[in-house]
């Protein structure tokens, strides 16, 4: 068999790639998680109830768990504007703009957002009408997803937000 004339570039191993980000990610001091209470919405309990947070936050990026129309706590949840989504939506924004002040952000850090939505022509009216002065000249990127219900009669919209604090 004929001897391959390797470059002595492909012969070096590579030392192996260091999981620097990864490891930093697993520290607890790295990760916070936190479910505060802002004004007219759920209580933390409903958090704790399901088994989530409704804030964490990984280095610099902030994740907020689906926001939803809903006021009350675990016992008592109801919905806000039921079946009417320029009402949740706007909602919803106000909730998004608050759980980020608890993490000394707004809406200019938004990076994405994802629009679960019931009834798309609805949220086609309401986005010029209620998102687009809200969001004005900071859009982050967006995406709308149609789901066939939620989990509380009445309940049309839920918004997962990132932001980044940088």
């Amino acid at each position: 068999m004929p001897h391959r004339n390797r470059s002595r570039h492909s012969r070096r191993r590579r030392p192996p790639v260091q999981q620097y980000c990864c490891t930093l990610l697993q520290r607890n001091t790295m990760i916070r998680r936190t479910s505060p209470q802002v004004n007219n919405f759920i209580t933390p309990d409903v958090f704790k109830g399901f088994g989530f947070n409704q804030i964490v936050s990984a280095g610099d990026t902030v994740h907020l768990a689906g926001v939803v129309a809903n006021v009350g706590g675990l016992e008592d949840l109801q919905i806000v504007h039921p079946d009417d989504t320029a009402g949740q939506l706007d909602f919803i924004l106000r909730v998004i703009e608050d759980l980020l002040r608890t993490e000394g952000l707004d809406r200019t850090h938004l990076v994405s957002l994802t629009i679960y939505a019931s009834d798309l022509p609805a949220l086609a009216e309401a986005i010029p009408r209620v998102y687009v002065p809200w969001v004005g000249d900071h859009a982050p990127n967006m995406s709308i997803v149609q789901v066939a219900g939620f989990l509380l009669p009445g309940q049309v919209l839920e918004i997962p937000a990132i932001a980044y604090r940088g």
